[in-house]
């Protein structure tokens, strides 16, 4: 992990876009991953001043992006393979344009594949749920509470979990 961070600080302001830095990435990392080791990761350049977000996704939990002006969600999903998967995989990008009262959460599969004692995941859908209950709350108290409710739901983790929430003005 130290390894990617480091590599995102030294590259990302050389390539254009998350789409090209995700791809160098790859070409990087895959000389260095055994064919059973992979990296899952979402690459984002946020512009507040045009409010605008262009991302990439590889291999990564898609992030849901609450739109406050249709009161509605939509997963953030272009992209590509895990890091590390192929050697030349295509990653695409996309740009979006978003507004006053958006959310967008990211997320690991620690949260959202986490059980409780039937079994049972939390799941995509008691995210949104919650969101979509809580979208008022600071993106703090968002956070901690999606943390809790997990937790509460599971007992436990048995994943790491993490989450960031972005919260528009």
């Amino acid at each position: 992990m130290s390894n990617l961070q480091a590599s995102i600080r030294i590259l990302g302001p050389q390539f254009p876009g998350p789409d090209v830095l995700t791809h160098r990435l790859n070409k990087l990392f895959r000389c260095n991953l055994n064919l059973i080791r992979f990296i899952s990761l979402f690459s984002a350049a946020i512009d507040l001043e045009s409010k605008s977000f262009e991302y990439c996704n590889a291999g990564h939990h898609p992030p849901i992006w609450w739109r406050a002006s249709s009161q509605s969600f939509q997963w953030l999903n272009p992209g590509g393979p895990a890091i590390g998967l192929t050697l030349e995989p295509e990653y695409k990008k996309e740009r979006l344009q978003f507004g006053s009262g958006d959310i967008f959460v990211l997320y690991t599969d620690g949260l959202v594949e986490a059980r409780n004692g039937v079994d049972n995941e939390f799941g995509e859908k008691r995210l949104m749920d919650y969101v979509a209950e809580h979208r008022d709350d600071s993106p703090d108290a968002l956070l901690n509470g999606l943390f809790e409710n997990g937790e509460a739901f599971a007992g436990s983790f048995h994943d790491d979990v993490t989450l960031m929430v972005l919260k528009v003005k």
